[in-house]
């Protein structure tokens, strides 16, 4: 398909293709807030604001926000790598609307809730845990620092060790979301059944006021 790109007036970059052979419509953001923009000290910091961001907004919590999800039939993909951090929504394109307004909120306005970074600083304690335990892992680890200088973030691990977990407060996560979450550091895909122009008018409508 053809790509066409837009940028709105305040950075943010879409890109998007049509592809009306599938009734479903995927939208993809792509933040520049990966784990290389970690604080020294705070290794895990880009990762663990990423997998907050579904657990609720401004005007819905965890259960709610789970639970307007599923009734758009959709699921919210979350996840950073070194450089990027991304959301993602795949939904029917009768429904695309709704699924990008809460894609907008989940990236604009995330709650944090204490409780629920809890959860999962205690769930990557628990994975750094498993992986000690297992000789793969622990290869993957000590490569990294055997291939690094010990000053580079990537001598470190991208979700962080048992050192920088818990660390990562609510203010911290809360910090790094409003440093790096920018709309002139976003790239917006939506490729599928969709026209153009109305992908133009929804990005706008949503983001174009960040």
């Amino acid at each position: 398909p053809e790509f066409q790109t837009r940028i709105l007036g305040n950075g943010v970059r879409r890109v998007g293709a049509p592809l009306h052979r599938h009734p479903v419509v995927t939208t993809l953001a792509v933040v520049e807030a990966g784990a290389t923009r970690d604080p020294v000290g705070e290794e895990g910091l880009a990762q663990l604001t990423t997998r907050a961001l579904a657990e609720g907004t401004a005007t819905m919590d965890a259960l709610a926000l789970a639970l307007r999800l599923e009734g758009l039939g959709t699921t919210l993909d979350t996840g950073a790598d070194w450089d990027s951090a991304i959301v993602q929504v795949t939904a029917l394109a009768s429904r695309v609307d709704d699924a990008f307004a809460v894609l907008a909120e989940v990236l604009r306005a995330p709650a944090f809730p204490e409780q629920e970074l809890g959860r999962l600083r205690a769930e990557r304690l628990a994975d750094l845990a498993q992986l000690r335990a297992e000789p793969r892992g622990l290869a993957d680890v000590f490569f990294s620092r055997l291939l690094y200088e010990p000053a580079s973030r990537f001598a470190r691990m991208a979700g962080g060790d048992e050192g920088s977990v818990p660390r990562l407060t609510r203010e911290a996560v809360s910090r790094f979301h409003a440093a790096y979450y920018r709309p002139d550091a976003t790239a917006l895909m939506m490729v599928g059944d969709l026209d153009m122009e109305h992908a133009v008018r929804l990005a706008a409508t949503r983001l174009g006021d960040w």
